[in-house]
């Protein structure tokens, strides 16, 4: 099907009001990165395209009791922005430095990798283990939704037809003695879509597990946090012991399923190195990336 017309909207409420009119047969373009090339294969349809660059939804700005990362933010200005060069929130510049090559990152936006809603999608991860949420508006109302409950289904959103991303929202968090990491493992050198990813966080209050958060992509049909794992690990000491509980848990967490790119055994064997190896091994120093 061949796009009949694109709309350019120069406020959020016409956007909205085009949203509320077309539903599904409208398609929100921000960057285009990904919903373009879709349109090209003929994976998408979209009788209806709605511009969004012209709206006033870019930045990144702190607020009272959270961060903003507007639903125009690039991939590029998430990697540059100074707020979010401090722990606990490195390892999501890190993986936004993970997607494509410069000239995409300077294009995509970290909403739009969100609402693709692929379990490969890398900003996923960091995203989930910060308890971010994604503010959602519409005609109706504007809601937020935490971002465990965002991903339903590959492809699959809890988006509505007639609603648009307008924020991602991270909390504050209190100063403390943060670790964080996120690993990306892909095929090739440069320009990969990951075969499996984990962010990675914990906050330590001398020898005791204070907060626990890890998140993982490819191992189930959305990206996932694994809740049990974490609450094992807080409130505890790092023993060996507790490790090998921490590992045998997480595996009851994640369903990795095989593809033309890895075997679910792989995916496996990949999430309990890497895990196992953020548990026992202080990543300081480590910018994260890709093991191929």
């Amino acid at each position: 099907m061949r796009v009949k017309e694109c709309f350019c909207p120069s406020s959020q409420e016409q956007a909205l009001a085009l949203l509320a009119e077309l539903g599904d047969a409208l398609q929100i373009c921000a960057g285009g990165t990904d919903l373009l090339v879709m349109l090209r294969k003929g994976k998408t349809e979209a009788p209806f395209l709605m511009d969004i660059s012209g709206l006033d939804l870019s930045g990144i700005r702190e607020e009272e009791d959270h961060i903003s990362i507007g639903a125009l933010a690039t991939l590029t200005d998430v990697q540059e922005s100074p707020l979010l060069n401090k722990e606990p929130y490195r390892f999501l510049q890190r993986a936004a430095g993970w997607v494509g090559s410069p000239q995409i990152r300077n294009a995509a936006t970290l909403a739009g990798n969100l609402c693709t809603g692929i379990p490969s999608a890398d900003t996923s991860t960091p995203l989930l283990a910060l308890d971010a949420r994604v503010r959602l508006a519409s005609v109706r109302r504007t809601r937020e939704i935490p971002l465990t409950g965002f991903f339903l289904a590959p492809r699959k959103t809890a988006l509505e037809a007639d609603e648009m991303v307008t924020e991602v929202l991270l909390p504050r968090f209190p100063s403390g003695d943060y670790r964080t990491e996120f690993r990306k493992v892909g095929t090739r050198k440069e320009l990969f879509i990951s075969i499996f990813h984990i962010a990675s966080l914990l906050e330590m209050e001398g020898p005791l597990v204070k907060r626990a958060r890890f998140a993982m992509g490819v191992m189930a049909p959305v990206p996932v946090r694994l809740f049990r794992t974490e609450e094992l690990l807080t409130g505890k000491s790092l023993t060996p012991a507790l490790i090998d509980e921490a590992l045998e848990t997480m595996k009851t967490e994640v369903h990795p399923r095989t593809s033309r790119h890895a075997s679910k055994e792989y995916r496996m064997m990949l999430a309990e190195n890497l895990l196992h190896r953020f548990l026992t091994e202080p990543p300081e120093g480590a910018e994260g990336g890709n093991l191929c």
